[in-house]
């Protein structure tokens, strides 16, 4: 290439900030002659893999599922469907389980109802009728911590369950998250799902709304529900 076309070259590559680069058949310049300018172009930036992992503003990627949990594949949540029996209601928030289930009875999670008499406690069933503000402060005693106790509340939360169970055969019961799948009695921790009127119904979205539970939130929001269940209890 003749040094004349060189300068030309080596002048544009300033002025617009284009690259020069030397090619293998280029001769080398005569003695005392000025070299050209090489200017290297700066790194392009690399192009952001627009993805799952990697843009969390893109609308393809917003999560089905609430904040603080994995986007796992709806299957992993799963822990089964379970016929019911004649009586499957234990109170407002634990039902039981079938025989070959992983447990004897299943926990709801994000509910707590309040308690329910059980056999032989029509003494205190009868207090509470008479004067519950009398029956409350006896129950609660000194205590500087929290006491469950039976209530009418209890009762009528077991009541909406029966009722909600009524001609349902069988429940779905999924996990909140994966790994946490028992409380300290050993049942299982566990959302129920019930097909009505050819949809999916929550139990827990229900009985929220129905006033007969707050969305129970002491161990934790819900990582799948929470707005859900924001949503129920502000309705309730």
């Amino acid at each position: 290439m003749p040094v004349a076309m060189r300068l030309v070259l080596a002048i544009l590559a300033f002025a617009t900030g284009s690259t020069v680069r030397a090619t293998a058949g280029d001769a080398p310049p005569p003695s005392g002659a000025r070299p050209p300018v090489i200017v290297a172009s700066p790194p392009s930036p690399p192009s952001p893999p627009y993805g799952p992992s990697s843009d969390p503003l893109s609308p393809v990627i917003r999560p089905t599922i609430g904040p603080g949990a994995s986007a796992l594949a709806p299957s992993a949540f799963l822990v089964g469907e379970f016929a019911l029996g004649d009586d499957p209601v234990v109170d407002g928030d634990t039902f039981r389980l079938p025989a070959g289930a992983p447990a004897r009875s299943v926990r709801i999670q994000c509910v707590d109802a309040e308690e329910v008499w059980h056999m032989g406690a029509e003494r205190d069933r009868a207090a509470a009728a008479e004067d519950f503000d009398r029956y409350s402060k006896a129950k609660r005693g000194e205590s500087p911590t929290p006491v469950k106790f039976a209530t009418p509340a209890g009762e009528a939360a077991k009541t909406f369950a029966k009722e909600f169970l009524k001609g349902v055969t069988s429940i779905r019961l999924e996990r909140d998250e994966v790994g946490r799948d028992f409380d300290g009695h050993g049942r299982l921790l566990a959302h129920v799902f019930v097909v009505k009127d050819g949809k999916d119904v929550l139990f827990a979205d229900a009985l929220v709304r129905a006033g007969l539970s707050p969305y129970f939130v002491k161990y934790g929001r819900s990582r799948r529900f929470d707005d859900r269940l924001k949503a129920a209890q502000a309705e309730a």
